[in-house]
């Protein structure tokens, strides 16, 4: 493998913390909804299925009063089902502190093994290979899912599951930015930042 940057790191706590914060949901980014971005088809189906009932159960009501007091119902029922789906869908967000970071990043440092490890990571033309004491991956851009990038490192995606660190201060005669280049050209993927936790 041709070598075109180097990085170094060692295995620490930080590192840990910095792959938790890019794992979650990215609270930094706002997301736009449109006006019924909360509901879901059914609820839709259901709104008029409840227009049409009102407006056969009123009947004895002249047609344009029927109908102003069905889209009223109409109105109502979606207004009630996007609350409650906002409701239900906020209580299963989790929550993205610090503490809870700093939590799972040393519960996961421990369950590694890793504490203290070096680690070299070396990029090719059409790959990279990590390499620390007894065990050395080689991972191909092509399969690269994702790069996210925090203020100390690059966090490289292969999967959900399978997130490559590479820490900024160890990227060789200190080429974050000519880093940074390379690996969106080859993987073809623009670099997300990801914002501290505020």
């Amino acid at each position: 493998m041709e070598k075109k940057f180097t990085a170094t790191m060692t295995f620490r706590e930080n590192v840990f913390y910095h792959r938790a914060l890019v794992s979650g949901p990215d609270y930094a980014k706002p997301v736009k909804k449109s006006m019924l971005g909360d509901l879901d088809v059914s609820d839709i189906m259901m709104s008029f299925l409840a227009f049409g009932l009102y407006f056969l159960a009123t009947g004895g009501v002249d047609l344009p009063n029927r109908i102003f007091q069905s889209v009223i119902a109409w109105i109502l029922f979606l207004t009630v089902m996007r609350s409650l789906n906002r409701m239900r869908k906020s209580s299963k967000e989790p929550v993205r502190s610090e503490t809870a970071l700093k939590r799972i990043a040393k519960s996961d440092l421990g369950a590694s093994g890793q504490d203290g490890e070096e680690c070299t990571i070396t990029f090719g033309e059409t790959g990279f290979l990590v390499e620390s004491p007894g065990i050395v991956n080689e991972y191909c851009y092509d399969g690269v899912t994702r790069i996210k990038e925090t203020e100390e490192f690059f966090m490289i995606f292969k999967s959900r599951l399978t997130i490559i660190p590479v820490e900024k201060a160890g990227v060789e005669n200190g080429a974050v930015d000519e880093l940074r280049e390379f690996l969106e050209e080859v993987c073809g993927l623009a670099v997300e930042k990801t914002a501290p936790v505020a």
